[in-house]
């Protein structure tokens, strides 16, 4: 646990740019990273991205790594998981935050899972900020206080945040950050769904 660092975020993007929900989550984790006094990073994964990289890292990111992959085009659960897995186990967070969408919902306990950690959906509140725990080994750890405090005993800590619960900074197109391309390191054979229609809104 003691090499867990850091603020990460899972990017929702709408025709390649941010939602909404993806800004919000920025400025949530680049509050918790101040806190830290730690990194925020970004996970952009999709297909045609790589233009999301400059947008988050205008709205609060430090670091973003743009997956970037046929496979990705739409999202299938399989494919998904796959690559937070495999980039939160390498980046190791401490903190990994997504939100709490159609998306986000099934892809955060389906992630902590792969982690061998637990994930809290649906944080909505003020409350929602980083404290010290000297019962979990000196971490710094989500808060929720409304309807109870949750605490965590393993890391990462991932949490799913409703819309609106928290505010997205103003962009800073100034803003200097790293923007990683990594491989999405996907085996088609390995992915079993198929999306056949998408669905209206």
């Amino acid at each position: 646990m003691a090499d867990n660092k850091g603020v990460m975020i899972f990017i929702e993007l709408v025709d390649g740019k941010l939602s909404a929900i993806a800004k919000e989550l920025l400025g949530a984790g680049r509050k918790l990273a101040n806190e830290l006094k730690e990194e925020l990073s970004a996970v952009a994964a999709g297909s045609g991205v790589a233009n999301a990289a400059a947008e988050a890292i205008a709205f609060g990111a430090d670091k973003v790594y743009v997956v970037d992959a046929a496979l990705l085009k739409d999202y299938r659960t399989d494919a998904y998981v796959t690559v937070v897995r495999r980039w939160s186990s390498r980046a190791n967070p401490r903190i990994l935050l997504l939100g709490q969408t159609t998306i986000g919902r099934d892809l955060a306990p389906r992630a902590a899972a792969r982690l061998a950690t637990a994930a809290v959906p649906g944080l909505h509140c003020a409350g929602h900020r980083c404290r010290d725990q000297a019962a979990v080994n000196d971490q710094a750890g989500l808060r929720r206080q409304r309807p109870r405090d949750l605490q965590y005993g393993t890391l990462p800590q991932i949490a799913t945040v409703r819309a609106k619960a928290m505010a997205a900074l103003e962009p800073d197109a100034d803003r200097k950050g790293q923007v990683v391309a990594v491989d999405a390191g996907l085996d088609p054979a390995a992915i079993k769904t198929t999306v056949l229609q998408k669905g209206g809104a």
